[in-house]
């Protein structure tokens, strides 16, 4: 039964705790068959409180085994050795892209890519890259492990933002700097006039993502 429940495919895994209580009244059913062959000068107290053992027991390893499944407190991961993902506490915000088509929207990109960099520099503990230091790899070619190591930083916030008509959309990726590996992606679609608003939404969600 333990095995089971620690099956790696959630499909070979106990689906309702009616096949749970099925197994462990299987195990009941042994355990009379059992307790059959057993002298008859053992009494029912006995018998009763070797019962209750049994159940404690089960219940236990049940649990602990669900607790493990679950990968609660992350008991899965260490047992297993599993390495965790690397903390992220420095990042720089990357110039986004505009891809709008009208080079007079270029000042609305610069102006997310500011914001986005000072909200994120209000957050303890973490160090974030002048956007001043960060504005020098627009439109650069070079690649996002290059980046971050010219940097000395743990990730890249990377993006972009369309603007069309009253509406505007701002892509925002977080990319885990030495091994190039995205982390966290999103999209968000406003009206422009609530653009203050939408930065301080891309900032804050970035952020829980670091956290």
């Amino acid at each position: 039964m333990i095995e089971r429940c620690l099956e790696k495919e959630p499909g070979h895994r106990y689906q309702r705790a009616s096949e749970v209580r099925a197994a462990l009244e299987a195990v009941q059913t042994q355990q009379n068959a059992s307790s059959s062959a057993v002298s008859a000068s053992s009494s029912p107290a006995s018998s009763a409180k070797r019962s209750l053992w049994i159940y404690g027991i089960l219940a236990f390893a049940i649990l602990a085994a669900a607790l493990f499944a679950a990968n609660v407190g992350g008991l899965r991961d260490r047992a297993f050795h599993r390495a965790s993902a690397p903390g992220i506490h420095s990042l720089a915000v990357l110039p986004l892209e505009n891809l709008s088509g009208d080079p007079q929207q270029q000042y609305f990109a610069d102006g997310m890519t500011e914001e986005l960099t000072t909200e994120l520099s209000q957050v303890g503990a973490l160090r974030v890259v002048s956007r001043t230091s960060a504005m020098r790899y627009k439109g650069t070619q070079k690649s996002v492990p290059e980046i971050a190591r010219e940097l000395n930083v743990d990730a890249l916030v990377e993006g972009s933002v369309e603007r069309e008509g009253d509406r505007v959309r701002i892509t925002a990726q977080l990319v885990q700097g030495a091994s190039d590996t995205h982390l966290w992606a999103k999209g968000y679609e406003r009206d422009f006039r609530d653009s203050l608003s939408l930065q301080d939404e891309v900032a804050q969600a970035i952020v829980d993502e670091i956290q």
